[in-house]
């Protein structure tokens, strides 16, 4: 691709995109693919290796080879008005590139990935038994506030016995992604980001505006909610472990004790609401793609691919 002839038109342009668009898909997959699967067990070395491969090898030199084809189809002055936004977003990247970023960025993965497999395996005893720190969400909405004390207690323990590691975690990135801003011209790494995410559409000063309208608008309405908590469930002051219970029922619901039972439950659901959407969902549950239970080694978080 980096060689292949190429002319202004697009008889001859297109082909090329097309490949470079399989090219990208592909590679795009497989990396996601070792992300998933290392963050579904991050104690697993070979798993932490092939990540780290892509993250950190593969990845920032693949965005450094696309930046040379953006610029080889930019050079040729061809458009098209439907791929007008794509074109801008080839233009951003070609002016915010810099080499020295490359390997910022693939240290910055590194401490990414240490980050999931510190939290990945922090874990508490409860009552003898070993829990991850998302199997004592449900101990949050248990109707006895000594229950809720000690899960919200127990889990922000664990976090602090690490405090250190992940304090310097967080200034090793924060002085990666300022030198990373600074190297591309930018003041600061906000600025650097609404770039290189291609937020054509808003700014910061947008995004500040709309953080003064939540302050004005939804935090007061926010403060006589957790007021009328705070005087139904009778308690001097409003604690953290006091936010998730809930207010009209006795005892918290529990609708399954096993993911499996979650699983064909929610088909049911979906099912009735649609069957297309029940189908879909059928499937995703046979192919094995979903993975929903907490256990050692799992990094916290949700997948949105």
């Amino acid at each position: 691709m980096a060689t292949a002839p190429l002319e202004p038109t697009s008889a001859n342009v297109e082909p090329w995109l097309a490949t470079w668009s399989r090219l990208d898909t592909l590679v795009g997959e497989a990396g996601t693919l070792a992300m998933i699967a290392y963050t579904g067990d991050t104690a697993d070395a070979a798993r932490e290796q092939a990540y780290l491969r892509f993250s950190m090898d593969i990845f920032p030199k693949l965005e450094e080879q696309q930046v040379r084809l953006a610029r080889r189809l930019l050079d040729l002055g061809w458009t098209r008005a439907d791929l007008e936004t794509t074109l801008r977003r080839f233009r951003t990247d070609i002016e915010i590139f810099r080499e020295a970023n490359v390997e910022r960025f693939s240290r910055i993965e590194e401490l990414s990935a240490g980050y999931q497999k510190l939290v990945g395996g922090l874990s508490v005893d409860w009552d003898g038994q070993a829990k991850t720190i998302p199997q004592l969400q449900p101990y949050l909405k248990d109707t006895d506030r000594a229950v809720r004390e000690r899960a919200f207690r127990l889990g922000a323990q664990a976090y602090l016995d690490r405090r250190d590691e992940l304090a310097e975690c967080f200034d090793r990135m924060y002085a990666l992604r300022i030198a990373v801003a600074k190297e591309a011209g930018f003041a600061d790494y906000q600025q650097y980001c609404f770039a290189a995410k291609h937020r054509f559409d808003y700014s910061p000063q947008d995004t500040a505006r709309f953080h003064d309208a939540v302050r004005e608008t939804v935090t007061p309405a926010v403060a006589k909610l957790m007021e009328y908590r705070r005087r139904s469930l009778g308690v001097d002051a409003l604690r953290p472990w006091d936010v998730s219970v809930d207010l009209d029922i006795k005892e918290p619901l529990k609708p399954f004790a096993t993911v499996d039972v979650f699983v064909d439950r929610a088909r049911k659901i979906f099912s009735r609401v649609d069957a297309e959407l029940g189908d879909q969902f059928a499937l995703m549950a046979k192919e094995s793609l979903l993975d929903l239970e907490s256990r050692p080694g799992k990094a916290p978080g949700g997948y949105c691919t």
